[in-house]
């Protein structure tokens, strides 16, 4: 389901940057993708779902790249 979902999103989920002389400048500003489109997505094929929901234990590793660290999600925490 997973590899589906990319596929037909993939072209929104992740735009071609534009080219240009600001477009290097921008691209060490901030991140490449804004997720606004992703997380639209995700919130209407999810609704109000959240990981103490499932019906299985789940761990989602992630990575903060704010303070530059791993952060764990999982239904165990929940």
């Amino acid at each position: 389901d997973i590899n589906k979902f990319y596929l037909d999103h993939c072209p929104s989920i992740f735009p071609q940057a534009s080219k240009g002389p600001f477009s290097l400048m921008r691209s060490m500003m901030g991140p490449k993708y804004n997720g606004e489109y992703l997380h639209s997505v995700v919130k209407e094929l999810l609704g109000d779902t959240r990981v103490g929901d499932t019906l299985n234990n789940v761990v989602i590793p992630t990575f903060d790249i704010k303070l530059l660290q791993p952060t764990i999600f999982s239904t165990y925490n929940v």
